[in-house]
C-alpha cells in the first residue's frame, strides 16, 4: 500500500562527463515505515518530470527515533548514458518481478561459466 511522504532536495548537481544530475534528498513519512525505493523514485521522477527508468535511488537512509531517511539519486538524460550504473543498483531499482527474472538471469550466465573439471584432476598446480 503506498503511504504519504514528502521529498525534499537539498543539492543538485549538474555531471555532464555523464550526462546526469546527482541529487541529495530528505523524505519525510509517516508512522507507516520508510516507503521503499520504487515509492521514493516514482515521486522524484514526478518531481523532475524526468523518465523513472532513468532514476536511480543509490541511497536511502532511515534516521533512527525520526520519520524521515536521507537518500541519494541519480538522474541520467538518457538510456545509454544510464547503462553506467552499476548492475546492482540498477537492480535494487527494480520491480520485484524484474528483480527476480534478473536474478535468474544472473544465475544462468554464472553457471555456463563455470569450468567443469576433468574426471580425476585436482584442480589447477600451486
Amino acid at each position: 500500500m503506498p503511504q504519504s511522504f514528502d521529498v525534499q532536495i537539498l543539492e543538485e548537481k549538474e555531471n555532464t562527463f555523464f550526462n546526469r544530475s546527482d541529487l541529495k534528498f530528505v523524505i519525510t513519512y509517516s508512522k507507516l515505515g520508510t516507503p521503499n525505493r520504487l515509492e521514493v523514485r516514482t515521486k522524484i521522477s514526478a518531481l523532475k518530470a524526468a523518465d523513472e527508468n532513468l532514476v536511480f535511488i543509490k541511497e536511502l537512509k532511515p534516521r533512527m527515533g525520526k520519520h524521515e531517511a536521507k537518500g541519494i539519486c541519480t538522474i541520467y538524460k538518457d538510456p545509454k548514458a544510464a547503462q553506467i550504473e552499476p548492475r546492482h543498483i540498477r537492480v535494487r531499482n527494480m520491480t520485484k518481478e524484474q528483480r527476480e527474472e534478473e536474478k535468474k538471469k544472473i544465475k544462468e550466465a554464472r553457471q555456463a561459466k563455470k569450468v567443469k573439471t576433468v574426471k580425476g584432476s585436482k584442480g589447477p598446480k600451486k
